[in-house]
């Protein structure tokens, strides 16, 4: 049995390779031959490289059904190459998945599917869940996202993470929902910091598997989408910079969870949605550094501001805030190290007024 699915695991990565060789000689020759022709319709008189053909041990197939698919034993046919090669938008439903393998359909058993595909790479496993429903529903789950990570991802030492492998590109950019879990918990759970290296994208919701992290630092990293409320489980930060980005939405109320912080940057943020300064803040006690400037702020000064008695730098300007600066305000303000404000939009509370 252990033959058995080691070499239908390696035929499914011929066929991926094959299916990407035809792909891209199809391009060419449409490009060359016929410019002005469909990129489906490719000269029959030429054919792209054969690669390998996929050994088989006749007393190791699974059960065989008939198929007339195509002529070429050694090529998938045009109907499998379709079936593989792209991703329709509700998976055929199919109670017992079948593989075509050189003209040939497997009946692929449900109960094999997660053992089977979990020994390819994260990198293309999830793409076999366009063969049908059945393997849709397995290889999104997070048991086959636990068994595939684990099995070719290695947990990463060090306290720091500043260069991203592969893997990080797919958890931040590609994969979904089951995997970006699996893996901040399986792999990235020792973390204690992130610095600037994934550009572009949305912050996973996954990050709050990432419990030890305590510096977040993704400042001007063309980041966009809403910031995720699972943010307020990371409690043992205590710098957070996400400013000077794309984000949107509002700031989670969750963000009352990081009581540890000392340092909290979401300036620069202009496309949030226009609020006031949240009240969540409140519970912050320990911040030092707040920067809020440009971030679409609304609204008048709180008054529980005046009781952030940590507090050395405070970024306001650049908002739509105005209003009355209390004497109690004033007094906190005037022991900051340095404060930025649109001073044009306040008065100063006076005295008996």
């Amino acid at each position: 049995m252990e033959a058995l699915l080691l070499q239908m695991m390696a035929s499914l990565h011929r066929i991926e390779t094959r299916l990407d060789a035809i792909e891209q000689s199809q391009t060419r020759l449409e490009s060359a031959l016929h410019p002005q022709v469909e990129p489906q319709v490719v000269s029959s008189t030429i054919a792209p490289a054969q690669p390998p053909s996929i050994a088989e041990t006749p007393q190791d197939k699974p059960q065989m059904v008939s198929s007339n698919m195509g002529s070429d034993p050694q090529l998938p046919s045009t109907a499998t190459a379709a079936a593989i090669a792209q991703t329709p938008t509700t998976p055929a439903a199919d109670s017992s998945p079948n593989v075509t393998l050189n003209d040939v359909t497997y009946t692929f058993p449900v109960s094999l599917i997660v053992p089977v595909f979990s020994r390819v790479s994260p990198e293309f496993s999830v793409r076999y869940r366009r063969i049908s429903r059945a393997f849709n529903t397995a290889l999104s789950s997070s048991e086959f996202a636990q068994a595939n990570i684990s099995q070719h991802c290695t947990r990463k030492s060090g306290s720091c993470w500043k260069r991203a492998d592969r893997f990080d590109e797919l958890w931040f950019h590609v994969w979904p929902e089951s995997f970006q879990l699996a893996y901040a918990g399986l792999v990235l759970g020792d973390t204690a910091r992130i610095d600037s290296m994934l550009c572009s994208g949305s912050i996973p919701g996954a990050i709050g598997r990432m419990r030890n992290l305590k510096r977040i630092h993704w400042a001007d990293c063309f980041l966009s989408g809403a910031i995720p409320d699972t943010i307020g489980q990371l409690t043992n930060l205590v710098s957070l910079n996400i400013g000077e980005n794309q984000l949107t939405g509002i700031i989670p109320d969750s963000i009352a969870n990081l009581s540890n912080l000392t340092f909290l940057h979401l300036g620069g943020n202009p496309s949030l949605d226009p609020a006031p300064i949240p009240d969540s803040f409140a519970f912050l006690k320990r911040l030092k550094q707040l920067y809020l400037y440009n971030s679409n702020r609304v609204g008048s000064l709180p008054e529980w501001m005046a009781a952030f008695d940590d507090l050395e730098h405070l970024e306001l300007a650049q908002n739509q805030l105005t209003g009355v600066v209390s004497s109690d305000l004033a007094a906190a303000f005037s022991r900051l190290g340095k404060l930025t404000l649109d001073a044009d939009k306040f008065t100063l509370q006076r005295d008996g007024t």
